[in-house]
């Protein structure tokens, strides 16, 4: 038994680096294969992103971003390690480039950027786009809000214009009618009290 006991020691100093070794290597396979199977779908996504809401061109950054959140969200990945270090990647790195686009997008619809130059259908674009980015949110109910706000400050601002020309009209009416005393209390008054 001692010279088996000897073989089995002396078997496992020259086997068992080369089992760890073997081992590691299959590790190391397996890690190579987990970042080739989700570099297009998860790992690029960021940086997609970040071009995106640089650019401008948000539609196919938003596609990449809806296709990698399935990806990462899907429960039949191969293991729990390469699920948790998905979504750790996920927070990290794709999460702060999306609240980039998000800004982005959402300074397209209200505030000064806006502008009154798009149709509804690039209006109902962006809406989408953000929804994809932040499904909890309700971005039609922003735009909306802020839509009826400009509507009814440029309404303001005409309103104002409106009744500036009016006064001047107002004045050059009675000192043209008035004055003269050619229309005494007659339809000019009238018109003139309104104003």
């Amino acid at each position: 038994t001692y010279k088996v006991n000897e073989a089995y020691e002396q078997a496992l100093k020259i086997f068992q680096p080369l089992v760890r070794r073997t081992e590691l290597e299959a590790d190391m396979k397996r890690r190579l294969d987990f970042l080739r199977r989700y570099k297009a779908t998860v790992f690029s996504v960021g940086r997609r992103l970040r071009e995106a809401w640089q650019s401008g061109d948000y539609a196919a950054a938003v596609h990449d971003y809806r296709r990698g959140k399935m990806v990462v969200e899907d429960d039949k990945l191969a293991g729990e390690e390469e699920k948790e270090a998905l979504r750790q990647f996920w927070r990290g790195q794709v999460e702060p480039e999306a609240e980039h686009l998000r800004q982005s997008i959402l300074s397209q619809l209200v505030g000064d950027q806006a502008g009154w130059q798009r149709s509804f259908d690039n209006y109902y674009r962006l809406i989408a786009m953000y929804k994809v980015l932040d499904p909890s949110s309700d971005p039609m109910r922003v735009w909306i809000d802020d839509y009826g706000q400009r509507l009814l400050r440029e309404l303001d601002s005409h309103a104002l214009q409106a009744i500036d020309s009016l006064a001047v009209l107002r004045r050059s009416w009675k000192d043209e009618y008035m004055g003269v005393g050619a229309v005494e209390g007659g339809l000019v008054r009238s018109l003139l009290s309104l104003i």
